[in-house]
């Protein structure tokens, strides 16, 4: 079946297939897709078994909110613009995204995963219904290495559903949807107005990637907007607003934080480097810059922060 056909699927509410292209999925030599629910016509959700190699990626911004449920354990790291953890994820353990917030995940060991993206307009059905009296408005908030059982058994039989899709009608899956969303809503959800997902037009999984990745590669030099841009073929004004409507920060900003994460990495190193090496590797102008910005964004001194993990 061909792309433009998979697309053209319409479900019986009458609404286009969820499909790959619309994830925060970047499937290629470190993500292999194993199994997906692409080509079956499901509108309400899309769901991806991966086996991932260690590797570092951009999840991006989305008005949907998305799951993940580790197949296999693993060693991961997860930074958002709310918080940075890592964690050794045991099998079953799930993360959650919420929508309109970027996540950026680096594998440091190999790792099978479920991904299932649940439509925005899933959720505000059922929180309708849910609570009706509109006096309390919910949304689901992102958390990482969640342990509940009854999500994990609904995340069980989706599965199946795609690993088997003959057995899975429409019907089926629709229902599946809803009661996965309620679950979200009334055990994984806060009160308060919903995230704001950026209106301007925002990259795909690939386009973003592409940008990640010459940043990654290029931390130690001065980048300019302008090479970053010409990456994907769009001029210096309009490459800002769309990396800022992908990641929830500017290029600046996202750099700098980049930059910081691999200082961390090396001054948790057994081998001991020194502030100047390390503001030289990681792009920093000067020692003394080093110090300064790695202090507002961490809370330490790279002095201190090495001593605390050392």
């Amino acid at each position: 079946m061909t792309m433009t056909m998979t697309n053209a699927l319409v479900s019986a509410r009458g609404m286009a297939e969820f499909s790959l292209e619309q994830t925060t999925l970047r499937v290629g030599d470190k993500v292999k897709l194993m199994a997906s629910s692409q080509g079956l016509g499901w509108s309400d959700m899309f769901v991806a078994i991966t086996d991932e190699s260690p590797h570092e990626t951009l999840h991006r911004v989305l008005p949907d909110m998305w799951l993940a449920l580790a197949l296999t354990p693993a060693d991961v790291q997860r930074t958002s613009s709310r918080f940075q953890r890592r964690q050794w994820i045991p099998k079953g353990a799930i993360s959650i995204a919420g929508a309109g917030e970027a996540m950026y995940d680096k594998m440091t060991s190999p790792i099978q995963v479920m991904y299932v993206y649940l439509r925005h307009d899933v959720l505000d059905e059922v929180a309708e219904a849910l609570f009706a009296d509109g006096r309390e408005r919910r949304n689901v908030g992102s958390m990482f290495c969640l342990s509940d059982v009854v999500l994990r058994r609904l995340l069980a039989f989706i599965r199946m559903m795609v690993l088997e899709p003959r057995g899975s009608n429409q019907l089926k899956v629709d229902y599946f949807s809803q009661v996965l969303a309620a679950r979200l809503l009334e055990n994984h959800s806060v009160i308060g107005p919903p995230r704001e997902v950026p209106r301007a037009p925002a990259f795909n999984s690939w386009e973003i990637g592409q940008v990640i990745d010459y940043m990654n590669d290029n931390l130690s030099l001065n980048m300019s907007i302008g090479e970053l841009a010409d990456i994907v073929g769009l001029g210096r004004t309009q490459f800002i607003a769309r990396f800022k409507a992908t990641v929830s920060l500017t290029p600046h900003q996202f750099v700098i934080l980049r930059r910081i994460c691999k200082a961390k990495a090396m001054l948790a190193t057994k081998r001991c480097v020194d502030h100047r090496s390390i503001a030289l590797s990681c792009g920093f102008v000067s020692q003394a810059h080093f110090i300064t910005t790695f202090k507002k964004i961490v809370g330490k001194t790279p002095r201190e922060y090495r001593l605390s993990v050392i």
